[in-house]
């Protein structure tokens, strides 16, 4: 930092500011590359889905107990919460705009449960 050059002739500072560019570029590339892996999840149809839902409100329906990963530590019980949230999520129809659908917070909007997704499934 007082003005040295390395063997590349570049300074520490430049040489931050250099990772830091790359680091952010790598970081939108990402954003960009899942956001588009996103919305791609969106577009396999509903009807492909809706019986391996089915079959997995049936098992949530069946288990009423769950294992404690470490016994006493309320963080690592075996609850399926977020399992209900993905299943409800896959068979949720949308609103016809797909881009929309992928982006916008479902939880917000009440749709958070596979039991009454399945519910409405044949």
């Amino acid at each position: 930092m007082n003005g040295r050059l390395d063997i590349d002739g570049r300074s520490a500072g430049q040489r931050l500011g250099s990772t830091l560019a790359r680091m952010l570029v790598v970081f939108v590339a990402m954003q960009v590359l899942f956001s588009v892996l996103l919305f791609a999840s969106y577009l396999i149809p509903v009807e492909l889905i809706v019986d391996n839902v089915h079959d997995a409100g049936i098992v949530f329906d069946e288990q009423t107990t769950w294992e404690w990963m470490i016994p006493g530590a309320h963080s690592t019980r075996e609850d399926n919460y977020t399992d209900d949230l993905m299943l409800g999520e896959a068979v949720f129809e949308g609103t016809g705009d797909r881009l929309q659908d992928a982006f916008r917070n479902s939880i917000r909007e009440g749709r958070t449960s596979t039991r009454s997704a399945t519910q409405n499934i044949g």
